[in-house]
């Protein structure tokens, strides 16, 4: 279970934070969006 989600959750955010919703989130997370920047690369 563990390994399952470690592998689907990166994998779910980066799908859903790709796009149109990438602006949203930096525009809420301006001071942080490197670091959400950095966690999707990884």
């Amino acid at each position: 279970m563990y390994t399952s989600n470690t592998v689907f959750l990166p994998w779910l955010w980066h799908h859903a934070l790709k796009g149109r919703n990438i602006k949203y989130y930096q525009m809420k997370l301006k001071p942080n969006s490197y670091l959400l920047e950095a966690e999707l690369i990884k």
